[in-house]
């Protein structure tokens, strides 16, 4: 797995040897092929997207797509250097780094691979704390004239760790996700030397995926239920799609429907650590005040997407109930500790 910093700016560019290239910056990162690392850039690399001053979030690469095109190519006209800058406010608008000045640069169109990297629904918006300064501290070769510049993955999972615990943890579920991939793929390449005693792996980590996605009758009944879509975001994702117990499962009648939540990897974690609550009665999401402020207010005060089909009040009112206790003794506990002080 490799970490790419990726600059999207808008018209808010530097240099004016293009005319930009319309990103999505919490889905999509578009470029060319006359981009530095273009080749690079894969499927489960992370990615974090930045702008002039600031990293404004962080995904996962879930699908790489490309294909041929062409895109209009500014140039000086004495050089031929795209390292044009546009003045807003002398005579003439253009100016070279080779130090010519000129009204006009000279156009053309120029034959490319255009590229899209997809982030799916991986995208966690970051707070504007993490300078740019300090992503290139976790460059191995920073450059300021390029775009898509590689990352160190050690070192831009402790960044995260100081800004965003989400962030972090997107990087980790990569790795994960890498390793796993890794893991069917060297299962596949040794079909033919097949042993015993290396199923014993291969049982565990899909055993791991079965626990964590949930047994797979509990959570086709999940989708069928919520119609394949988590009830708090929307996400349609099949592949990022969680089935979540209410009440932990114990016993085969824990199973039922009404016992569960289809949810986002990402919602199912902050629901697992109760970092996530939903009122059993008018069934609105809220979410503790940390998680907030990592991007998920858009989140908090909606209600669950769940139609006609209501999960179980009994099963949810427990667990309100149970995190609702336990923040008052936190509470309650702060308090005498700072009297006593």
């Amino acid at each position: 797995m490799k970490a790419w910093c990726v600059i999207s700016l808008g018209d808010d560019r530097q240099y004016g040897g293009n005319e930009g290239y319309n990103d999505v910056p919490t889905s999509v990162y578009r470029y060319d092929s006359n981009v530095a690392n273009h080749k690079q850039v894969s499927a489960g690399d992370i990615v974090v997207i930045r702008d002039r001053q600031f990293a404004c979030g962080i995904a996962r690469i879930v699908e790489v797509m490309n294909q041929p095109g062409h895109k209009t190519v500014q140039r000086c006209p004495i050089c031929g250097s795209t390292s044009i800058k546009r003045r807003k406010t002398k005579n003439p608008d253009w100016r070279c780094s080779c130090g010519q000045e000129f009204s006009h640069p000279r156009q053309k169109e120029e034959q490319v691979e255009l590229y899209e990297a997809h982030y799916g629904e991986t995208y966690v918006p970051l707070p504007r704390t993490l300078q740019v300064s300090s992503l290139k501290s976790a460059m191995p070769r920073p450059s300021d004239q390029l775009s898509i510049e590689e990352v160190d993955t050690t070192k831009l999972e402790a960044l995260m760790e100081s800004v965003s615990t989400l962030g972090a943890e997107t990087i980790r579920r990569a790795a994960t996700a890498q390793r796993l991939l890794a893991q069917v793929g060297q299962d596949d390449s040794e079909a033919d030397n097949y042993v015993p005693s290396s199923a014993e792996q291969s049982d565990r980590v899909l055993q791991s995926i079965r626990v964590r996605r949930g047994q797979s009758r509990f959570r086709k009944l999940l989708l069928e239920r919520y119609e394949a879509r988590c009830v708090v975001t929307g996400c349609t994702v099949l592949d990022l799609l969680e089935a979540a117990h209410i009440v932990p499962y114990k016993t085969k009648g824990d199973h039922d429907p009404s016992n569960g939540l289809l949810l986002r990897a990402d919602i199912h974690t902050l629901f697992d650590l109760h970092l996530m609550t939903i009122n059993p009665e008018s069934l609105l999401v809220s979410f503790d005040n940390k998680v907030k402020l990592a991007g998920y207010d858009v989140y908090d005060g909606v209600k669950l997407l769940v139609g006609t089909k209501s999960p179980s009040e009994r099963a949810l009112r427990p667990r309100r109930d149970a995190i609702q206790a336990a923040s008052i003794v936190c509470q309650n506990g702060k308090s005498a500790s700072e009297a006593d002080s």
